[in-house]
C-alpha cells in the first residue's frame, strides 16, 4: 500500500467478527473493523484495500468518520483511537466504556463519549474539554445543528444537553409497563417525564 514504510502481511478482507462499518461522508470510501483489533479503509465502489488505521490491542467495537471526513474514530478494547487520515497522526483516549459510541459534533470540531458515569467532550486533537454526570453508557447523538446532545440507554432512558456548554438538559425516564404481543393488541408500553437539570451536573 502506497505510503507504509514496511513490508507488513495482512489479509485484504476482515479477520474475527465484523462488528462495525462505516461509509465516509462523501460516499468513496468504507471503513470497518474487525475482531483481531484491525481497521481497514476499503474503496466504496471495489472494495479494494486502500489503507489501514492504526491498530487496537482488541477486538474494534465501533467506528465512525468525522462528518468533514478528515478523521476517522474507532473504539476497540476501552480504547478511542482518532486518527488523521490525511496527515497519519493518531490520538488515543483511554478508559471508556467497551460499548460506547462515539457522537461527532456535526462541524467536527469535537466529539462526546461515554467514560465512566459522565459523558466527556474531547477535540479530534485529544484535548478534553469538560465532563458532564451521566448514566448513559451507549447512545449518543448530536442535533443536525449541532445545538443538542442527545444521550439514551434502556436503563436510564434518554438525556438531551443543550450546547455549547451542555449545561441546561432534560431527562426522559422511560419504563416498560406492559407486553406488546402483536400490532393489533398493543397496549403503551412507555411513560416518561421531563425535569430540569442545574450547572452542578457539570464538570471541568
Amino acid at each position: 500500500l502506497p505510503g507504509i514504510g514496511r513490508w507488513q502481511i495482512q489479509s485484504t478482507s476482515p479477520r474475527g467478527e465484523l462488528k462495525s462499518a462505516e461509509f465516509s461522508p462523501d460516499g468513496k470510501l468504507l471503513a470497518y473493523g474487525d475482531g483481531t483489533g484491525q481497521v481497514r479503509i476499503c474503496d466504496a465502489m471495489t472494495l479494494k484495500l486502500v489503507d489501514f488505521a492504526p491498530p487496537h490491542s482488541d477486538k474494534v467495537e465501533y467506528v465512525t468518520w468525522s462528518p468533514d471526513g478528515n478523521w476517522l474514530a474507532s473504539l476497540g478494547g476501552k480504547v478511542v483511537h482518532v486518527w488523521h487520515t490525511s496527515e497519519n497522526t493518531l490520538r488515543q483516549i483511554p478508559n471508556v466504556g467497551d460499548k460506547a459510541t462515539i457522537a461527532w459534533a456535526p462541524d467536527s470540531s469535537q466529539f462526546a463519549i461515554p467514560a465512566s458515569g459522565a459523558i466527556e467532550i474531547w477535540t479530534p486533537l485529544g484535548e478534553r474539554r469538560f465532563a458532564i454526570r451521566s448514566k448513559v453508557r451507549s447512545h449518543l447523538c448530536w442535533s443536525p445543528d449541532g445545538k443538542w446532545l442527545a444521550g439514551g440507554s434502556h436503563e436510564v432512558g434518554i438525556d438531551l444537553w443543550q450546547a455549547p456548554d451542555l449545561t441546561r438538559a432534560v431527562s426522559i425516564d422511560t419504563e416498560i409497563w406492559a407486553p406488546m404481543p402483536s400490532l393489533e393488541t398493543r397496549q403503551p408500553a412507555v411513560r416518561g417525564h421531563a425535569s430540569g437539570r442545574t450547572d452542578s451536573d457539570l464538570e471541568y
